[in-house]
């Protein structure tokens, strides 16, 4: 017998909020889950527990996580999700629970780094950034991209680890 607190983050699927009287719901401030090792899900109907048929587990620890398309993307201080092998980011089927890597690479981070944050945009690109070093077998400077296969933004470089990403409706990235 112990009690953990969580710290709970939303996302919004669409991926952008509106309005605040758009749609509401009432959260209990208590609900007793178990072990949900770092990620959690509530469904449709208010229910909360793990994601996927039996459960996510994360080697480490999640920082950030976006939704694009059906699929949820997290990124952090793991080394593996569901026992795939998937240093820093991974992607996990929002309906099935399947666990995959990114396709076309993977990422590396600057020794004592990890990737932060990540932010998805409608038309099917995710960026990513953190401590983040190559991607691919490619250099880079803290930001990522990847839209299948991954990518390095063309304009300009950042020079320290990036903390948090934000994506505005006109595309603009801001890191």
């Amino acid at each position: 017998g112990f009690t953990e607190f969580a710290g709970v983050r939303f996302i919004a699927p669409d991926p952008y909020w509106y309005h605040t009287t758009d749609q509401g719901t009432s959260l209990a401030p208590r609900a007793f889950l178990g072990s949900v090792r770092y990620i959690a899900k509530r469904d449709n109907l208010g229910r909360w527990g793990t994601l996927g048929a039996n459960g996510t587990t994360v080697n480490g620890i999640i920082r950030d996580m976006a939704y694009l398309n059906g699929t949820v993307f997290v990124v952090g201080d793991f080394g593996s999700v569901a026992g795939t092998a998937a240093p820093f980011i991974a992607r996990i089927d929002h309906q099935t629970g399947v666990v995959g890597t990114l396709s076309g690479g993977s990422v590396s981070c600057l020794a004592g780094t990890t990737v932060q944050t990540i932010a998805a945009a409608p038309w099917g690109s995710v960026y990513f950034g953190g401590g983040v070093s190559e991607l691919a077998g490619t250099n880079t400077r803290m930001i990522g991209q990847w839209n299948g296969n991954f990518g390095t933004l063309t304009n300009g470089t950042v020079n320290d680890v990036v903390e948090d990403l934000y994506l505005n409706r006109g595309g603009t990235l801001v890191a």
